[in-house]
């Protein structure tokens, strides 16, 4: 899928609705710091995906890639999300990859196409 853009009206202040948004008093401290780390002034827009606690980020092919392990009992399934030229990408090994070397393989074929 499309990534998501934001167009602003040249009329407003970005940089200061996103100080506006990260003094909001009932924002959460980590989505604070997230927001005041992030390059979102620049343009950047933070990646779509909520990376839980069996997550990492790893580059593949100098492409950022979250990926998660879930484990279960017949085995762990791993799961990537990227972007790449504005588009959104997930790819879910499900019980064809639960070996992380052949998951990886694979991951890096469908990075480098």
């Amino acid at each position: 899928m499309n990534t998501p853009v934001v167009n602003v009206d040249p009329s407003i202040n970005v940089e200061e609705a996103v100080q506006a948004i990260i003094d909001f008093p009932l924002l959460p401290d980590e989505l604070k710091s997230s927001l005041q780390q992030s390059s979102i002034l620049a343009g950047d827009l933070p990646m779509p995906v909520i990376k839980g606690n069996h997550s990492e980020q790893i580059t593949v092919n100098g492409t950022h890639v979250i990926m998660e392990t879930i484990e279960y009992s017949n085995g762990p399934v791993y799961e990537a999300t990227w972007v790449n030229k504005g588009q959104l990408f997930d790819f879910s090994g499900g019980s064809l990859y639960q070996d992380k070397e052949k998951f990886m393989k694979q991951l890096q074929e469908l990075i480098t196409q």
